[in-house]
């Protein structure tokens, strides 16, 4: 048993917009296990020493939608050279109007730990459907 728990200290928030005419279109060999080549935004960071808990990660839908979109959430412990999906999240489609809004998904993690400065999130759509990315968390604190 830890004698001093970590706990987020300093909320952190980042958001992006994925990479348009860029899609990450093929779900195979690098693009699920190693560094995606293209349509990659970096999302979030970690903090030297201390490292940062990510608690949820929104996509939403900049506009309408025909079809849903697949963001892939990549993790990296080692600035980027090497990549690995950590999660995907379906952004349902949608027509949007005023009475109804672009689509929006949220997941919620209790394990996820940017241990580092080196420790990188980065996000992609598999479509050329822009979405609007935000991590949010705090920096880890002893």
């Amino acid at each position: 048993m830890a004698t001093s728990p970590n706990f987020t200290k300093t909320p952190r928030a980042a958001s992006v917009l994925t990479v348009t005419g860029s899609p990450v279109t093929t779900l195979t060999g690098v693009h699920l296990d190693g560094t995606p080549t293209a349509g990659v935004t970096l999302l979030i960071s970690g903090v030297a020493t201390v490292g940062t808990k990510i608690t949820s990660i929104t996509a939403k839908a900049t506009a309408t939608t025909s079809n849903p979109i697949l963001c892939n959430i990549w993790i990296s412990y080692n600035a980027g050279t090497n990549c690995f999906v950590y999660d995907q999240l379906i952004v349902p489609a949608a027509t949007m109007t005023t009475a109804v809004p672009a689509s929006r998904i949220v997941a919620t993690y209790s394990d996820l730990v940017l241990p580092d400065d080196s420790a990188k999130l980065y996000v992609a759509s598999t479509t050329a459907d822009v979405l609007h990315v935000t991590a949010l968390g705090g920096n880890l604190d002893a």
